[in-house]
Parts: structure tokens; sequence; C-alpha cells
């Protein structure tokens, strides 16, 4: 028994699957818990994307807010003079 695992852009990254060395049938209680599992996975790839974009983006900002700040100096010191 298998499920897929899908990254946030829908492209499966991987499989969690039950092994056995025999036949087995699993009852739907097995499959329910697989199923959870899977989609903790899946969730916590998706908060490690999303954290990954967010420092990307938290860094942009900051160095904008640098760019403003020395702008704002600059311009004081123009209208000082």
């Amino acid at each position: 028994m298998g499920f897929p695992i899908f990254l946030p852009n829908q492209a499966q990254c991987g499989t969690i699957r039950v092994l056995d060395n025999k036949r087995n049938a699993y009852s739907e209680d097995v499959e329910n818990l697989m199923i959870t599992l899977r989609n903790l996975i899946e969730s916590n790839i998706e908060t490690a994307f999303m954290n990954q974009i967010l420092g990307e983006e938290n860094k942009r900002i900051s160095d904008y807010l640098v760019e403003i700040q020395a702008f704002s100096r600059q311009s004081h010191h123009l209208f000082i003079l």
C-alpha cells in the first residue's frame, strides 16, 4: 500500500508505503492513518517552502527599508544645506 507525497507545486516527491513480506489486506483504519500521515508530511513540506519564500521576501523588504532610510538621511542633509 502506498500514497504519493506531493510538493506544493503538485510535483510528486516521494511515496509513503507500508511494506510487508506477504500479501496483507489492510483495514480502512490503517489506510486512513496512512493518508493522515501523508497529509502531515505534505503540510510540513509546504510550511518549509513558505518559510523559505517568506524569509526571502523579508530580506528583500529589509533591504528596501535600508535604502529608504539612507535616502531619507541624504534628503534631510540636502534640505539643511
